[in-house]
């Protein structure tokens, strides 16, 4: 059986500036306020709904386009990115406590020896 291949995610900002004249993407120029609630709402619905695709297969990249977001943006999702990471190492070592000590690989971590209660 062939394995499935790796994931890589694709998020468009859809807002820019100005609208370029050879841009075939769906993107709006600015004039008001972001909608930032909304689209955020509607990216995490979307990604809901292709979650059976993903089949345990690894995401390797992470690729933004589209319209440029401000620094602010930038600097928020990039910590999201790090302490999403933290925080499922934390809820895997947790759930995994009483296998990790068996494992070679594993049997190191505070939970697995001891040095970190469950408590």
């Amino acid at each position: 059986m062939l394995a499935a291949p790796p994931l890589t995610l694709y998020v468009h900002v859809p807002w820019c500036v100005r609208k370029c004249p050879y841009c075939d993407f769906n993107s709006h120029e600015r004039t008001s306020e972001l909608p930032e609630r909304a689209y955020l709402d509607a990216l995490l619905a979307d990604l809901d709904q292709d979650l059976h695709w993903v089949r345990g297969r690894p995401l390797e990249a992470i690729f933004i386009g589209g319209g440029t977001p401000s620094l602010k943006h930038i600097v928020i999702f990039v910590l999201g990115v790090f302490v999403m990471r933290s925080d499922g190492c934390v809820i895997n070592d947790f759930a995994d406590r009483d296998f990790d000590g068996h494992v070679t690989r594993t049997r190191g971590r505070p939970l697995a020896t001891g040095a970190l209660s469950a408590r």
